[in-house]
């Protein structure tokens, strides 16, 4: 069975490949090259839309248990985020990760709320009961951002306002690697 670096270390290859044909110099192998990894993934989707659809109509109820195990799992759940096929919704998966920082978030007595996810960007609110030094201040910031990446990589990206806490106020969006188009 591959491991996790192993898996890590063939996506590092694979976006390296889409790279080197993205570079190339001839208009219609670029085109060709898309067509044919399009053509792929659009096969794994199909394969993996069946197979959660018979996880779920698994007798006695146990496909939801089977289906959220697999969400659970790092490799699985970034291949369901791939093919848009996560069982959980991005604001969903992006509460859960607020729920795991907070009580970091608390210990430095602030906290973070989600305004909302519109067109795939997340807007989040920082809020802070007292001033504190610039590096926790970085370290919030970077707690609350790590925890919304590991949970949500489709997302296209997240907008911290800190307007309203006694945080000095930053630009707080930070891109985040699309893992797949969602189609």
């Amino acid at each position: 069975m591959m491991d996790e670096q192993e898996f890590l270390r063939r996506i590092g290859r694979i976006e390296a490949l889409v790279q080197c044909l993205e570079a190339l110099a001839d208009p219609l192998a670029r085109v060709q090259a898309r067509e044919l990894v399009q053509a792929v993934l659009d096969l794994h989707r199909v394969g993996l839309t069946r197979l959660l659809a018979l996880i779920l109509a698994a007798p006695g109820g146990g496909g939801r248990q089977i289906l959220d195990a697999c969400a659970e799992d790092e490799l699985v759940r970034s291949l369901l985020l791939l093919h848009g096929l996560h069982p959980r919704d991005l604001e969903a998966r992006i509460l859960t990760a607020l729920e795991t920082v907070q009580p970091f978030l608390e210990a430095q007595q602030s906290r973070v709320e989600l305004l909302g996810v519109a067109q795939g960007i997340v807007r989040l609110r920082l809020h802070r009961d007292r001033e504190g030094a610039p590096l926790l201040l970085q370290a919030l910031r970077e707690s609350v951002e790590a925890a919304v990446g590991a949970a949500a990589p489709d997302a296209a990206g997240v907008v911290i306002d800190e307007s309203d806490s006694k945080l000095p106020v930053r630009d707080g969006r930070i891109s985040l690697p699309l893992v797949g188009e969602q189609r």
